[in-house]
């Protein structure tokens, strides 16, 4: 394992991170300003600003994508999948191009399975931009939310990477959550992780990428959120295939 590129690909996390952050801070700017341009007859100003959100969101899909992308990479350093060279000083280093060439056919892979569209119909503050405008003309009643709607709400973004426990990259059938750090593992696979790497280690981390938190057995709860999610993200799909279906036999008539 290369530490050299443990780091430099961490900080790259962390930056990653950062902007991701920082954007999102933008898009619920937008949100918030889009209200007050309804509600004193600016309103003629609302396209433009949303053609700004769009903007943001489609980086933030990118950044997003990008994340999970190092965060691979990551994985693969970790469990040596990579091959090492060792500089004069006898220390191990990853090769750049083998790291960017993963990192690269990764992201291509998020970005072939993600739709834009979807992604900007479903992203949490496109939503609340819409709310924000709604609200300001008075066609928002105000109603509080029942949970299931808070869920629904918040994941609108969710997309299959979300969804995928970091050991088996599937999507979870039986998801549990770690207390010290709120990542989502499948339940067998961090078992079977816990059972063979565990073994004479007084402290076992989160198999996570850029996770340091301490993972064990008892750390573990179900996740009734996480199993709604998939359930909720399923049936979208199945939704969406059936549409598919409708539109093709249209054209077969």
């Amino acid at each position: 394992m290369s530490s050299g590129a443990d780091r430099m690909v961490m900080e790259r996390i962390r930056s990653h991170k950062e902007l991701q952050k920082s954007m999102r801070g933008q898009m619920e700017q937008f949100a918030r300003i889009a209200g007050l341009l309804e509600t004193t007859n600016l309103g003629d100003q609302i396209g433009s600003l949303e053609n700004n959100l769009k903007d943001l969101v489609n980086n933030d899909l990118r950044v997003k994508h990008h994340i999970q992308g190092l965060e691979e990479s990551l994985n693969l350093i970790r469990s040596g999948a990579l091959n090492v060279t060792r500089d004069q000083s006898g220390n191990t280093q990853v090769p750049p191009t083998n790291i960017y060439d993963r990192f690269g056919s990764y992201v291509q892979d998020l970005a072939t399975q993600d739709d834009p569209d979807e992604f900007y119909k479903r992203h949490k503050y496109v939503q609340l931009f819409k709310s924000e405008v709604l609200r300001a003309q008075g066609k928002d009643d105000g109603a509080e939310l029942d949970e299931d709607q808070e869920l629904r709400e918040v994941r609108r973004d969710d997309t299959r990477s979300d969804l995928t426990c970091p050991l088996t990259r599937e999507i979870f059938t039986d998801p549990v959550k770690n207390r010290m750090c709120a990542h989502h593992y499948e339940r067998q696979a961090i078992m079977n992780y816990i059972d063979a790497k565990g073994r004479g280690r007084a402290r076992l981390k989160c198999p996570a990428a850029a996770c340091g938190a301490s993972v064990t057995k008892q750390s573990l709860d179900a996740s009734p959120e996480m199993s709604l999610r998939v359930r909720k993200f399923n049936s979208a799909q199945a939704h969406k295939r059936g549409r598919e279906y409708s539109d093709e036999d249209v054209l077969d008539l």
